[in-house]
């Protein structure tokens, strides 16, 4: 797992999570306060046109995911399924994924950033 944590934003990180079945690049709610929490999400959804320019397939926005540690946080994402951190065959694909979906997702993000500082 990677994360970047220069969002300007309190508590919402860009993430890679590569995995034995897929990878994800998502930007991630990390709000203790559930009611924080959804505002940054009902803020970020309200721009949803923006957040998933350049993402053919749209993106995968799931207010209530509970992490493998119990706990609940907002993910916006995209991912790639069928490949395998564990198979070295599958890495370039997955970097190539990753390095993209980041991307595309950090510039969109970028564009409405400071309507979340506000």
């Amino acid at each position: 797992m990677w994360m970047l944590h220069k969002t300007k934003v309190k508590d919402l990180h860009f993430r890679f999570e590569p995995g034995r079945e897929k990878v994800q690049v998502m930007l991630e709610i990390l709000h203790r306060s559930e009611e924080q929490r959804l505002e940054v999400y009902e803020k970020l959804e309200q721009c949803k046109g923006i957040m998933e320019r350049g993402f053919p397939n749209g993106l995968i926005w799931d207010f209530a995911f509970i992490r493998d540690n119990g706990q609940e946080v907002c993910r916006i994402y995209t991912e790639y399924n069928g490949v395998d951190l564990y198979h070295i065959g599958h890495w370039e694909t997955m970097f190539q994924f990753m390095a993209e979906n980041m991307f595309r997702l950090e510039s969109n993000f970028l564009e409405i950033r400071d309507l979340l500082i506000q």
